[in-house]
C-alpha cells in the first residue's frame, strides 16, 4: 500500500516583501507560543541519542528529523515524544511559505493589510503540520503496543519488529492517511499541551481567529498534506516514502483496532500508565 498525492498543486510566487511580512508574523507567533507557555521545554537525558540514525539499532530509540521517540520498552520514566524545536522552527517556516503560495490567489487582501487572513492560513498549515508529526509518532507508539500484545502469545516476537526504514515508511503512510483535526483541542494535544480554557483562549488570540474559523475541511486538509509531501520530497525518499511494505503487513489485523482507539485518545493497554498524548515534550535541538 502506497500513499500518493491525489491531485496536482499549483504554487504562486511569494515576493520578498510578502515573505518579510510572513517571516515577521511567524517569528512573533512562535515567540509568543513559548512566552505564553503553549510550548514548554524539557531536557532530554544525556544518554539518549539525538543525532545518529544508527543509534536506533543500539538503543531502540527512534530518531526522526523532527522528533525523537523514546519507547517505554527503553525507559518508562523518560519515554515519550520529544519534538526538536530548532529543526521544526526552520522547517515549518519553509512549509508555511509553500502553503501561503498556494492560498495566495484566494487571498483578496495583502498580507500586511489583513493580518487576520494571514493568521487563518497559517493556522491551517500549522494544524496540518503538527497533526502529521503527531500521527507519525503515534504510529511508532502503536507499533510498540502491537508487539507488546503479540509477545504475550509468542515470546519470540521482539521489539522493534522491523528494520528502521520499514517502520518509518509505515508510520508515514499512517500519518498521511490520518483525518484532519476537527477541534483546536486536538491541535493543542498534538503539540503536547492540555487543552484548558486558558490555553484555548491564548491560542485563538495568537492566530486572531474566531471559533467558526477553526475548522479545516477534508479538501483543504488533503491539499495541505500534499504540500507537506512535496515540501519533504517524499516521492524520492528511500526511508520515508509513505508505504506499507509486505514485511510490515503482519501487524495489520491487530493494528486497526489499536490505531482507531489511540486516535480518539482512549486508553489501550495497561502498561505504560500514561498515553503518548500525555508524553509529548519539546527540546532545544
Amino acid at each position: 500500500m502506497l500513499w500518493k498525492p491525489s491531485k496536482t498543486i499549483k504554487y504562486s510566487e511569494i515576493n520578498d516583501e510578502e515573505f518579510l511580512v510572513f517571516e515577521k508574523y511567524f517569528n512573533r507567533f512562535l515567540d509568543a507560543m513559548v512566552r505564553k507557555g503553549v510550548i514548554t521545554f524539557k531536557k532530554l537525558p544525556e544518554d539518549v541519542p539525538v543525532e545518529a540514525y544508527s543509534a536506533r539499532y543500539r538503543k531502540y530509540v527512534v530518531i526522526d528529523p523532527f522528533s525523537i521517540y523514546v519507547p517505554y520498552h527503553y525507559d518508562e520514566t523518560i519515554w515519550g515524544a520529544y519534538y526538536k524545536y530548532d529543526w521544526i522552527e526552520n522547517d515549518l517556516k519553509g512549509y508555511l511559505k509553500r502553503v501561503l503560495s498556494v492560498y495566495k490567489p484566494k487571498i483578496l487582501f495583502s498580507f500586511d493589510q489583513e493580518p487576520r487572513i494571514l493568521g487563518k492560513v497559517l493556522y491551517k498549515g500549522i494544524a496540518a503540520y503538527f497533526s502529521h508529526i503527531y500521527h507519525h509518532i503515534l504510529a511508532h507508539n502503536v507499533i510498540e503496543d502491537v508487539i507488546s500484545i503479540l509477545k504475550k502469545y509468542n515470546v519470540e516476537v521482539d521489539y522493534p519488529p522491523f528494520k528502521a526504514p520499514i517502520e518509518e515508511r509505515f508510520c508515514e503512510y499512517m500519518a498521511f492517511n490520518a483525518n484532519p483535526p476537527r477541534t483546536l483541542n486536538r491541535i493543542l494535544e498534538f503539540i503536547g499541551k492540555e487543552p484548558t480554557k486558558e490555553m484555548l483562549d491564548i491560542t485563538k488570540s495568537l492566530f486572531g481567529l474566531k471559533d467558526r474559523e477553526l475548522n479545516i475541511s477534508d479538501g483543504e486538509y488533503e491539499t495541505l498534506k500534499i504540500i507537506l509531501y512535496e515540501h519533504w520530497e517524499r516521492h524520492s525518499d528511500n526511508i520515508y516514502s509513505p508505504e506499507v511494505v509486505k514485511d510490515a503487513s503482519f501487524i495489520l489485523p491487530i493494528w486497526r483496532s489499536l490505531w482507531a482507539t489511540h486516535k480518539f485518545s482512549w486508553k489501550t493497554i495497561e502498561e505504560p500508565k500514561d498515553e503518548i498524548w500525555e508524553r509529548i515534550f519539546w527540546i532545544k535541538y
